[in-house]
């Protein structure tokens, strides 16, 4: 992929440089053809020739590497030089207004003759010097681009292999529960786990997903978690707007949802509840999961498990600094808010 791109940048380089010097070498040709001038090859060969010394070699071997001191004392010794010998190669007919206004002994008549090869040939070099200062920079920007694409990609697969194996203990441990009791509900939970794995496995590698297949998803973990309840734990799963023609990243609100089931349903007979709903927007999704804490199980706000863990890690992956999201335990309630900008 990288030789891929620098191939095309290479060219791209290339045409724009070729139309560049078409542009810039017509003048005195033109003046040559329309008998305004004398067609000389010196003024052709040696801006090219300073330009692309400049361009490939002086600036990427002496002034990319930090040798400043040994870029500027080169620059000076090719300025001088070549001002010189093109003087004395093509020597310009001062104007005489220009011999006018100088003093009778003419002590700046060489400068004179000298400052239009200098400025020239400074011009060439600041030009060549600007351009391969940019080319660097643009190619180390687009460099550092692909590395960050990269590296986020390796982070989404890990978490996301870090979050399937824990989302699959967490459904086993429902299905043994049920089997334990000997449940007639155990063959539908099996079909059920078995649903959710398919989507698992055909559906999370991709790396968007439709909004409503993920609520679905969510839908059927419910349904599977709501087998091992009782009547004293009530759920509620709303869903108000139309998630259809959005896309987002698999699974980023499961593990928000399985947290409310582990810590919120209670074993001791008292009534408990989790809320879960979305609210989606053309340019937003709010999700908001609030459930009651188990007194008997083990927790703190800050210290909800893995799944939470890598959810808010893909959250900021996935969404930097567009979303807004936190937690708090209050009134022995632990609340959930997150909301995703999409535009």
């Amino acid at each position: 992929m990288l030789s891929i791109l620098y191939q095309k940048s290479s060219f791209r380089t290339f045409i724009i440089h070729f139309f560049v010097w078409v542009l810039v070498l017509s003048f005195p040709v033109i003046n040559t053809l329309t008998g305004e001038g004398t067609f000389k090859v010196w003024r052709i060969v040696v801006p090219v020739s300073v330009f692309y010394f400049n361009y490939s070699y002086l600036v990427p071997r002496l002034l990319l590497r930090s040798k400043r001191l040994l870029y500027i004392g080169s620059i000076i010794i090719l300025i001088i030089t070549l001002s010189y010998i093109l003087m004395l190669l093509d020597p310009l007919d001062i104007p005489p207004l220009v011999l006018s206004q100088l003093p009778p002994e003419r002590p700046h008549s060489f400068m004179v003759k000298v400052f239009p090869y200098t400025a020239m040939i400074v011009l060439h070099l600041s030009i060549s010097t600007l351009l391969r200062i940019y080319s660097r920079l643009n190619a180390s920007l687009k460099q550092q681009a692909e590395t960050e694409a990269q590296k986020k990609t390796i982070e989404l697969n890990l978490l996301k292999a870090q979050l399937n194996p824990h989302f699959f203990f967490n459904s086993l441990n429902t299905i043994y529960s049920l089997s334990i009791k000997k449940s007639s509900k155990t063959p539908e939970a099996i079909l059920n786990l078995a649903d959710l794995m398919r989507y698992m496995l055909y559906e999370t590698n991709k790396e968007m997903v439709r909004l409503e297949q993920d609520i679905f998803y969510i839908e059927n973990y419910i349904e599977l978690q709501k087998l091992r309840l009782t009547s004293n734990n009530k759920v509620t799963f709303k869903v108000t707007g139309n998630p259809q023609g959005i896309m987002i990243p698999p699974l980023l609100f499961i593990s928000f949802v399985e947290n409310a089931f582990k810590y919120g349903v209670m074993t001791n007979g008292e009534i408990s509840n989790i809320n879960i709903e979305f609210t989606i927007q053309d340019d937003s999704i709010k999700f908001n999961v609030i459930n009651d804490v188990n007194t008997n199980a083990y927790f703190r706000v800050n210290d909800t498990g893995l799944g939470i863990k890598n959810a808010v890690e893909r959250i900021d992956i996935c969404f930097p600094e567009k979303n807004i999201f936190y937690t708090k335990l209050k009134n022995g309630k632990f609340i959930v808010e997150l909301t995703l900008f999409l535009k």
